[in-house]
């Protein structure tokens, strides 16, 4: 007579997580090694597998941060790499690099970094993608036609330049003076008033 063979549904169940377990951690391990020797592509800090830049992580302060990006930027070029851990990033200030971005269609799903904005702003045409960002860039595209954009090129100009003057003149006035961080909200927000009513007047 044959053997009769049972599983109990408790042993199941482990195997089968433990099988799920070891083919997610194949998928992310191949998806790391393809982004890894991608990497090889760009210019950047040298990286340790798996840890990524952890060495030019420890300088990451968030007041330093803009300072230490140009520092590489100044190192490596204009288009640089940095892995944190097993995640790649790609920094650059390439004109053409950064309009063959924008102009594609293909590009539109944004890096989770972004989910941090969707209680703020939902999910509109900055978070959405697939069929639902064609349809609403389609909507707001001929608000951004080149004839519409070149009327409003000149208030742009004087009122970017109007507030250049106005942060020279604070710093003239000692204004920053024993100031480690400045708030540059009241200039930001009084210049786009000034670019909003300039483009009404018009």
């Amino acid at each position: 007579m044959a053997a009769n063979i049972y599983i109990n549904t408790p042993t199941m169940f482990a195997f089968g997580l433990i099988l799920f377990s070891i083919l997610t951690l194949i998928s992310i391990f191949r998806n790391y090694i393809r982004r890894w020797f991608l990497s090889f592509q760009f210019e950047g800090p040298p990286a340790i597998f798996i840890l990524g830049n952890v060495q030019v992580a420890k300088r990451w302060q968030p007041e330093d941060l803009v300072q230490l990006l140009y520092d590489i930027s100044e190192k490596y070029g204009a288009t640089f790499r940095i892995w944190i851990g097993t995640e790649l990033n790609i920094f650059t200030s390439d004109c053409k690099f950064i309009e063959s971005v924008l102009n594609s269609n293909g590009l539109i799903t944004k890096a989770h970094e972004y989910d941090y904005l969707r209680p703020w702003i939902h999910d509109g045409l900055l978070l959405s993608s697939g069929k639902k960002w064609h349809d609403r860039r389609k909507i707001i595209t001929p608000a951004f036609h080149f004839k519409i954009l070149e009327e409003y090129v000149r208030i742009l100009n004087i009122q970017t330049n109007e507030l250049v003057l106005s942060l020279q003149r604070s710093l003239d006035r000692d204004a920053f003076e024993n100031k480690e961080n400045v708030d540059l909200v009241e200039f930001i927000a009084l210049c786009a008033l000034d670019i909003i009513c300039g483009m009404y007047r018009s």
